[in-house]
């Protein structure tokens, strides 16, 4: 399985994705660029990115039922550091409500919100979608 850059045509498929795992989808715009991996044109995985110059938000990182367990996850993620990496960013930062384990292990580190850089904190994913409560984590990219 391949992973490739995603269409505003997979736009429908993305959110109901992303729906069904309990992510949201009320901010999802042009801003974000997403990638993922299909299998005979069913989407079973996604990632998204809203880039900045020297720094991201991951977001939307999401397995389909039947594919979690599978390394699927660890792909996309490096997939998008990689490409991350290749447009110069520096520093990536996510919140999650539900997988700070899963983060932690591919080398994230927890931060605090007042640490995170304007452009992140003005994101609606920081400023209006996640709660207060979610976790923090940030990574420093080579």
């Amino acid at each position: 399985m391949r992973i490739e850059p995603l269409s505003k045509l997979d736009l429908g498929e993305i959110k109901a994705l992303l729906t069904e795992n309990n992510l949201p989808v009320e901010d999802i715009s042009g801003k974000v660029e997403f990638f993922g991996i299909k299998n005979q044109q069913q989407l079973n995985g996604v990632v998204g990115l809203e880039i900045f110059p020297e720094t991201a938000l991951l977001r939307s990182l999401v397995v389909a039922d039947g594919k979690k367990g599978t390394g699927l996850g660890k792909k996309l993620c490096s997939y998008a550091l990689n490409y991350l990496q290749g447009k110069k960013v520096k520093k990536v930062f996510l919140l999650t409500t539900t997988a700070k384990p899963f983060f932690i292990d591919l080398g994230f580190t927890e931060t605090e919100r007042g640490k995170v850089p304007e452009e992140i904190i003005n994101t609606t994913e920081f400023a209006s979608v996640c709660p207060a409560s979610a976790d923090c984590l940030m990574m420093e990219l080579s």
